[in-house]
């Protein structure tokens, strides 16, 4: 079995494909069920992999799991950044979790995404095209290196589940045409794009805590964050107009304030947001990867506490969250304070006591009731 050497930027779907082609293998499902250590699957693209084992039976051609991981996967980078817990791939790198190659390469449903100058380099210097894992990533649309606009393909799934293709498969009829938001916002977007590569290549690492205390702490600097902790949408998107020349200029831009949005939803809840979503908002607030690795190291030497949970007006299990938060700060300090009065306790505990009075006052007045005013005759005179 020939394994050839990964190239720049190479995702693992495009290094299996070119095993596979290399070797003559002309189902893919044979290759999964030699080396992907899993039951046999019924289709290439939902076999699923377990690392260790692909790393055993390659003889480690490409290193341990870990290295795999990091070299052709996002995974190392989302985990960097806060979007994946570093449990989840400690489950990768020992086998304990198993992900379909489906799951490893589509952040966006079923599209793939190159850069015509990157395949036309490519097929000169190789003979052939091949994915890039930064053209990948859904909030990338412009590729670094060309500064261009990358190209979209959407190929049904049904076409994926013995073989895989490559950028070079395709022919040029199936180009699409650029789309206008993001060519009058390139400077964003690109930014965005050159942001990712240096997530990539940073080798400083940061806790998932430091990382957001920076983020929030500038959010609220900006006021584009409530201090109870409520996401200002709207104050969000019309910076991100003020800020970026073309955002939110075109009729057309809905694309592109979806993805501010779903940037926002991904600071709040990852799984429900997109992929790297979180880097536009670092973008748009620091403008470089350097300029918040700075933020984030002042973060770190200062020990900030983390500010209170996030929300957003909407978002109903948040405001559970944070009825839950304030209301174990009352009962802590009822216990620590025994015979305490709503007054101490306003003193004491005034953000708390400002929540719950606005948002849960019927089990603010159960828990701390306000005291009775008694009626008391005044002798003016004295006989």
């Amino acid at each position: 079995m020939i394994f050839p050497v990964p190239l720049p930027d190479e995702t693992l779907c495009s290094l299996l494909t070119r095993i596979c082609r290399l070797n003559g293998i002309f189902d893919f499902r044979d290759f999964a069920s030699r080396f992907f250590g899993t039951p046999v699957a019924a289709s290439f693209v939902d076999g699923r992999i377990d690392f260790p084992e692909f790393c055993r039976r390659t003889d480690e051609a490409y290193g341990e799991s870990g290295t795999v991981l990091d070299q052709l996967t996002a995974l190392h980078a989302q985990v960097r950044i806060g979007e994946l817990s570093s449990s989840f791939l400690d489950e990768m790198e020992t086998g304990a979790r198993k992900l379909s190659l489906g799951e490893l390469a589509f952040h966006d449903a079923t599209k793939f995404s190159y850069c015509p100058e990157c395949r036309r380099q490519d097929i000169s210097n190789y003979g052939f095209s091949y994915w890039h894992r930064q053209h990948q990533l859904p909030i990338v649309r412009y590729c670094v290196l060309h500064e261009i606009q990358l190209e979209r393909i959407k190929v049904k799934r049904m076409k994926l589940h013995q073989t895989f293709p490559i950028p070079s498969d395709f022919g040029p009829h199936l180009r699409n045409f650029p789309q206008k938001c993001f060519i009058e916002a390139k400077d964003l977007w690109l930014g965005v794009a050159k942001m990712v590569c240096a997530i990539f290549d940073a080798t400083t690492k940061f806790d998932v805590e430091i990382f957001e205390v920076a983020l929030l702490s500038e959010l609220r600097a900006r006021k584009l964050m409530t201090p109870a902790g409520a996401i200002r949408m709207e104050e969000i998107i019309a910076f991100f107009s003020d800020s970026f020349t073309g955002f939110g200029t075109s009729a057309q831009d809905k694309e592109g304030s979806k993805i501010v949005e779903q940037a926002v939803w991904s600071l709040i809840n990852p799984a429900s947001g997109i992929v790297f979503g979180r880097i536009v908002l670092c973008y748009g607030l620091f403008g470089n990867w350097q300029a918040f690795e700075k933020k984030c190291q002042w973060a770190q030497v200062f020990s900030v506490n983390r500010t209170p949970p996030m929300s957003a007006k909407k978002d109903i299990s948040t405001v559970q969250e944070l009825a839950s938060f304030h209301r174990k700060v009352c009962i802590d300090y009822r216990y620590e304070h025994p015979g305490c009065t709503r007054f101490e306790f306003t003193k004491a505990k005034y953000r708390s006591f400002r929540w719950l009075l606005h948002n849960d006052r019927r089990w603010l007045d159960k828990q701390l009731p306000i005291p009775a005013v008694t009626m008391q005759q005044i002798e003016l005179f004295e006989f």
